[in-house]
């Protein structure tokens, strides 16, 4: 078996690698349901599961920082604990590129929940640009989470002030806001910044402009 294994071409073994981490993120993060390998479980806890329980008391009106231990007995911490090394187990299998390239996947396939997680991770682990920020601006405003998305867009051009994407996210997070005025102050620096590209989108999403000009 590993002979055979050994003989297949690795760009094959890419691709069977990057579906079958496909299919346990979707069983996990979108059908909610565990996955049994070797033995151990992993995927998302049950409603009564001590890391629910847990991280429910993580309380979002309090700033001091959260330190499980002060928050929890001994076997509920012994039980996150071991949650944490099973999700590890796949977390580390996979690069930083690799999960941006599953981000750009969810991204086409309109699951942006699971875009903006994988780019939360792809960020985590040193892909922390002007671009990839952009992006997650995108994701979280498809996602409805609008000053989220405004300050990772703001956040993007101050990496970079030449970030075109930044700037057409922005005026498209302002129309949704209703703040047409600052809307169309970022659709002048898309439009002036002479990225053909960019036009023809600002023209899509702001068809009051009219007439796409030639």
């Amino acid at each position: 078996m590993a002979d055979f294994i050994s003989a297949l071409p690795q760009w094959l073994l890419v691709v069977v690698g990057v579906v079958f981490l496909l299919v346990l993120l979707e069983r996990i993060y979108v059908s909610k349901k565990p996955i049994i390998i070797a033995g151990k479980t992993f995927g998302p806890p049950s409603p009564d599961s001590a890391v629910e329980k847990v991280g429910k008391s993580n309380r979002p009106d309090e700033y001091q920082p959260f330190i499980l231990t002060q928050r929890a007995n001994t076997d509920l911490v012994k039980h996150v604990s071991d949650y944490a090394a099973s999700w590890e187990q796949i977390l580390q299998v996979m690069a930083a590129n690799e999960f941006f390239a599953l981000h750009s996947w969810y991204n086409e396939a309109e699951r942006h929940d699971l875009a903006l997680l994988c780019l939360d991770v792809a960020i985590a682990r040193g892909m922390a640009t002007s671009k990839n920020f952009s992006f997650r601006s995108a994701s979280l405003r498809k996602l409805g989470r609008l000053r989220e998305a405004l300050h990772s867009a703001k956040l993007a051009i101050e990496l970079d002030s030449a970030n075109v994407d930044a700037y057409y996210n922005l005026s498209k997070i302002y129309k949704e806001m209703g703040k047409m005025e600052e809307a169309m102050k970022h659709v002048k620096i898309v439009l002036d910044s002479g990225h053909g590209i960019y036009d023809v989108r600002v023209y899509k999403a702001f068809p009051e402009l009219g007439t796409e000009k030639a």
